[in-house]
């Protein structure tokens, strides 16, 4: 359930960036998510 949330806040904020199209914002939040998956596994 946690990972769903998860997966919706980062496809919500990708759809939020691509209209900022702030590319740094979402290499830094990509980066964060994939921390967040190694920790969880």
């Amino acid at each position: 359930m946690e990972a769903l949330t998860l997966k919706e806040k980062y496809l919500y904020f990708v759809k939020v960036s691509k209209k900022n199209t702030n590319s740094q914002v979402v290499v830094t939040f990509s980066f964060c998510i994939a921390l967040m998956l190694l920790k969880f596994i």
